[in-house]
């Protein structure tokens, strides 16, 4: 039957009326200048639409970007068609441009950027604790085994040398985080964090935090401390000097979720819609001696498959949502339940990711705002685009190294089964020992190489380290001997 059509393009935006009239209609959201060009009629169906623009919308169209389109039938006000056959395709990169734009622009408050100073450098000085990287720097030197790119480091990894840095980087850390002397004490905690950290990643097992150094160089070239910092007393007005560097944070999160999950979309419905999801959970409780998911849900099958859908959706969508301050609270839901999801089942704690989410709440709509805000600056836009470049580059060509690293996948198809290399005639205590200071997956990690390494040099050379160090750690360890095995990790339940 004969139709007739009407795009409806919202915005607020100045534009000539190209033979079209002006909406007379509010919008609900406040905004006005709406305009409704009227089609020809044409023959149509109302589920009908035109494979692509006249002329004259394709020109009206491309005169700005006009953010969000709708196409209603102009008969009925029933629910919107899409209007994706009709956007060109440069269009849609011109709107995402557009709201990247935006995003990067915001004004924040500095409290906002405060309070995020505050938590990273505290991780960033956590870590240079935890990853006790004296004693990873006194390992036996036949262990070493440096990612690419990072064996610059191995001619500075001297336990002395790293004991001065690890103090010198915690206190400027501590320094940095409270405001500090902070021109001097956040670049120094940055370079400090670079080394310190980095001895611990020289020995085969890459551990994944480089976020927070990422993170510590943008906020060491920002206007950190105009709020919550010695002498500051009233908090000037919000910025797009205090809101880029959170933009920044903010997309390198983004990051670090959309490649796993554009891996975990490749492999497609047999990691989404199979029980890939319950066999990677098994083996993380195999890895995980005594550890008891809050929730059996291997025994429900749908439920599993569509936890491992909405991990694949939540992974590719949250860079996308927190671009727009409306959908960013999604993200950061969606986000704080997949994380308390993988740490109550699975174990698996990245807390370093999301104790950054301080980012994106707007402390600064909890005081008030007085005073001239800081200039704007180009060193967070540099920063900022070198660690947004490098993390994209690292996980493209499946970087795994020092500082930028490609973020663990978990993109491969699991099985009921796991080989394993075991030390037989090994104290159970020692091994505890050493797991205590470097983490169970890099032990494991080391005994790997020295029993499956392709090249025999470096098998060899592993496995004179590995014994070195226990003999080290137990004087009455003379032989090691390391055997592959299978394990099957279903766990063994009682008949119900």
């Amino acid at each position: 039957m004969a139709g007739k059509l009407e795009v409806l393009v919202e915005g607020s935006l100045d534009l000539p009326q190209r033979g079209g009239t002006r909406c007379p209609r509010v919008c609900p959201s406040g905004i006005t200048g709406c305009y409704r060009i009227a089609q020809a009629t044409r023959a149509a169906t109302a589920d009908l639409i035109p494979p692509s623009p006249t002329e004259a919308e394709a020109q009206l169209l491309s005169d700005r970007d006009l953010g969000t389109f709708s196409l209603w039938p102009a008969s009925s006000g029933a629910v919107p068609l899409s209007i994706s056959r009709l956007v060109r395709p440069d269009m849609q990169l011109r709107t995402v441009t557009r709201l990247l734009h935006d995003y990067l622009n915001q004004s924040r408050s500095p409290l906002d950027l405060a309070i995020t100073r505050v938590v990273v450098f505290a991780i960033l000085g956590w870590l240079c604790v935890r990853e006790s990287p004296v004693w990873m720097a006194a390992l036996p030197r036949d262990l070493l085994f440096p990612p690419p790119l990072s064996d610059w480091l191995t001619a500075l990894v001297e336990p002395r040398a790293v004991r001065v840095a690890q103090v010198v980087t915690i206190l400027a850390s501590l320094a940095a985080a409270l405001g500090l002397g902070y021109r001097l004490t956040a670049p120094l905690a940055v370079i400090g964090g670079v080394y310190v950290l980095g001895v611990s990643q020289l020995w085969g097992k890459v551990n994944h935090y480089h976020h927070i150094v990422w993170f510590a160089a943008i906020l060491a070239v920002s206007p950190s401390t105009d709020a919550l910092a010695r002498g500051r007393g009233t908090i000037p007005e919000p910025s797009p000097a205090y809101g880029r560097p959170l933009a920044f944070v903010g997309l390198l999160i983004g990051l670090a979720y959309f490649f796993p999950g554009v891996a975990k979309a490749r492999v497609g419905l047999e990691w989404i819609w199979s029980d890939n999801l319950k066999y990677l959970m098994y083996q993380k409780w195999f890895q995980l001696p005594g550890f008891q998911p809050l929730i059996a849900l291997d025994q429900y099958p749908l439920a599993l498959r569509l936890l491992a859908t909405g991990v694949v959706l939540f992974e590719l969508s949250f860079i996308w949502l927190i671009l727009h301050r409306r959908t960013r609270p999604f993200a950061v839901l969606g986000g704080l339940a997949f994380h308390a999801g993988t740490a109550l089942m699975m174990g698996i704690n990245f807390w370093t990711i999301w104790a950054s989410y301080v980012v994106f709440v707007p402390w600064g709509r909890l005081v008030s705002h007085a005073g001239v805000a800081s200039p704007e600056r180009p060193g967070p836009v540099v920063v900022g685009w070198l660690c947004v470049t490098g993390a994209t580059l690292a996980a493209i060509f499946h970087i795994n190294s020092w500082p930028f690293a490609y973020y663990p996948t978990f993109a491969r198809v699991a099985g009921p089964t796991v080989t394993l290399v075991q030390a037989e005639n090994l104290d159970p205590a020692v091994e505890r020992r050493i797991t205590e200071r470097m983490t169970a997956t890099r032990w494991h990690a080391i005994l790997r190489r020295a029993a499956t390494h392709p090249n025999p040099k470096v098998r060899e050379r592993t496995a004179r380290g590995v014994l070195t160090l226990l003999q080290r750690e137990s004087p009455n360890q003379e032989a090691l001997r390391l055997t592959m095995v299978t394990r099957n990790v279903v766990p063994q339940r009682p008949p119900q």
